[in-house]
């Protein structure tokens, strides 16, 4: 019986270890960069009703990939933050109408590197 308990500890631990340095080594699929080419222009888009159904799933998918990234500049838990409760405001939008993070200057003037 303590084989059995030792093995499942072993094997849980080794799983969570694997999990752990899969999740390290993932990278988000996009960089900000790639990111902010099509966020402007497409938010503008949706916020105005003008968007489609799969431009609103694609501006939530990209507000996602913000949440996953890292900026060069300033404190990372205030981007997590900031991209965190756009995130919020998209997946709810999807269903409920979007309106959508919008102020640029609020994050750039914080995270925008050079």
């Amino acid at each position: 019986m303590k084989k059995w308990a030792v093995l499942s500890v072993m094997a849980l631990g080794l799983a969570v270890l694997s999990w752990s340095a899969q999740a390290q080594d993932s990278k988000p699929k996009w960089t900000i960069k790639e990111i902010m080419k099509k966020y402007p222009k497409l938010v503008g888009k949706v916020n105005k009703g003008e968007g489609t159904d799969e431009e609103k799933k694609e501006l939530v998918t990209l507000v996602k990939g913000l949440w996953e990234n890292t900026p060069k500049k300033g404190d990372a838990e205030a981007w997590k933050t900031r991209t965190a409760s756009i995130l919020k405001e998209a997946e709810a939008g999807e269903k409920d109408g979007f309106k959508v993070g919008t102020d640029c200057k609020g994050c750039h003037s914080l995270h925008k590197g050079k």
